[in-house]
């Protein structure tokens, strides 16, 4: 991060940051994208069923990285407050907090996912597709949280650029491991718009093993010693992330359910045509 004297030298610096978190956020957000494309290609049950799956998903998903995000001004302001022996603690906190939010997602799912497919009353094949789709892509919330965590840690520091390049290297990993598991190449199971949730949970894991590395091997991250201890969770230290974190998540929800909620009544509105349809 550069200390800047002048507007010129802040907007120059806001753009070199800004740009790169652009391409990060369209890089993640690409998964649920590669994920519908390539499963079309099986059929259309697993398509409608993949479709239906990104649109539950992704509102949560995206909401609760809003939500770590807060992070990223937590560390910036002890990293220009020159406290960076806190940095440490601030991240290993945010570790702990994130997975028990991961946790909590996963079991929100399960108890409301059903009720709520159940609700819209799709094809049977399709409601399976899209059940099974959910449930591998929740093996894969807690890496991806984890990651994130890493992620905000690394912008704090200004540099994004790395973090960019991280998250593009998932976009291809994802479509090979969509290509394996969507359709069954190389000796590997064909589970079809099933195989499309199995290969981004495997594809989280993979972020966070690349964020894990840059924090370990590049410089100035691997000064910090992140891994090095991890303290007692600090519940004060929750609240004092949590506060500043959850209103960015419940802004991202509102911006972002509302195309999946356009997703979701779509489907809801072509099958009841299909009905109609059938009936005359």
């Amino acid at each position: 991060m550069k200390q800047t004297h002048n507007y010129r030298e802040k907007i120059r610096e806001f753009v070199i940051v800004l740009l790169p978190i652009f391409v990060t956020q369209i890089a993640i957000v690409s998964t649920g994208f590669c994920d519908t494309v390539m499963s079309g290609h099986v059929s259309e049950q697993d398509l409608a069923g993949v479709a239906v799956g990104v649109n539950i998903f992704m509102p949560f998903f995206g909401s609760m990285l809003g939500v770590i995000s807060g992070l990223t001004p937590t560390i910036a302001q002890l990293y220009g407050a020159g406290e960076k022996n806190k940095i440490a603690f601030a991240v290993t906190q945010g570790m702990y907090w994130a997975f028990f939010l991961a946790v909590g997602i996963i079991l929100l799912g399960f108890l409301a996912v059903p009720q709520f497919l159940g609700y819209l009353q799709l094809e049977p094949k399709v409601t399976r597709i899209a059940s099974y789709y959910l449930l591998a892509m929740s093996f894969g919330l807690c890496p991806a949280f984890c990651a994130s965590v890493l992620r905000n840690f690394i912008d704090a520091l200004g540099y994004t650029r790395l973090t960019m390049m991280i998250t593009i290297c998932i976009v291809p990993f994802n479509i090979m491991m969509n290509y394996l598991f969507i359709f069954g190449a190389y000796g590997f199971p064909a589970l079809g718009g099933i195989g499309a949730g199995v290969g981004t949970a495997i594809t989280f894991y993979f972020l966070l093993l690349l964020n894990v590395l840059a924090i370990f091997f590049i410089r100035p991250f691997s000064r910090y010693k992140i891994f090095a201890y991890f303290s007692c969770p600090v519940f004060a230290e929750w609240k004092r992330q949590l506060f500043i974190g959850i209103p960015i998540g419940s802004a991202m929800f509102c911006e972002q359910s509302i195309f999946g909620a356009v997703g979701v009544f779509m489907t809801f509105m072509v099958r009841v045509s299909l009905l109609r349809i059938r009936q005359h």
